[in-house]
């Protein structure tokens, strides 16, 4: 039997008492396109940062192709290198993730800290800045680029080390409608392409036109539907 790519059991989180994930349980398929729907609070961005290795469950497991995320998995410098190169997350404010003083300088810094060599690292980079029309703003810093820039650059930043998974919180938060078109065209390339893709949105163009399988939580942070 072919065991999941995540997996989910009974898994708690709390804020301090205040019960954010309750006893969430699913599991997630290596290619699936999961969207992850409900209102604001319901726990979408919470269970996002549990998939990416930033809090831990409580009450419960969290196992990623076969191996249990914990605290003090995530402590091991090794692991934690290797998870976050298989699973890219791009957070729904993205200066908070950007930190460098120039785009080149953004979507390098994964490849460098993955050890390739400064062939690929530029390679990747020139890729991600076409992929994205990205260069005109290429030698420019982070902070004088536009929301839809520093949204490209974020995602890009993400694709230039080549994840299995790509977690997405709200990726059109805050786009003129013309980024955001261009958002979910690279988001149909990569399902086409068989990437894994789990995507907190309340978007109807995602759910319209990525499909995939639809994840709704309900105000008591449960899972309320699980349909696709």
């Amino acid at each position: 039997m072919k065991k999941p790519l995540f997996d989910l059991s009974h898994v708690c989180f709390s804020y301090d008492g205040v019960i954010a994930l309750n006893d969430i349980s699913f599991s997630v398929e290596k290619g699936e396109t999961v969207l992850l729907c409900g209102d604001n609070g319901s726990g979408k961005s919470t269970l996002l940062k549990l998939l990416n290795g930033l809090i831990f469950a409580e009450e419960g497991s969290f196992v990623f192709d076969g191996e249990e995320i914990t605290a003090k998995k995530m402590k091991e410098a090794l692991f934690s290198k290797r998870y976050h190169r298989r699973v890219g997350f791009v957070f729904q404010d993205s200066e908070s993730q950007l930190f460098n003083g120039s785009v080149r300088e953004e979507i390098a810094f994964g490849p460098e800290q993955m050890g390739l060599s400064k062939e690929e690292v530029n390679r990747r980079v020139e890729d991600c800045l076409k992929l994205f029309h990205l260069e005109k703003q290429a030698d420019r810093a982070p902070y004088h680029l536009s929301g839809g820039e520093r949204k490209k650059t974020a995602i890009a930043c993400i694709l230039s080390m080549n994840p299995d998974v790509l977690i997405l919180d709200e990726p059109l938060a805050g786009l003129d409608r013309k980024t955001g078109e261009t958002v979910i065209s690279l988001l149909m390339q990569l399902k086409k392409a068989g990437k894994t893709l789990i995507i907190a949105t309340h978007d109807d163009r995602i759910i319209e036109k990525l499909g995939g399988r639809i994840i709704t939580f309900s105000e008591e942070h449960r899972v309320l539907s699980d349909i696709g």
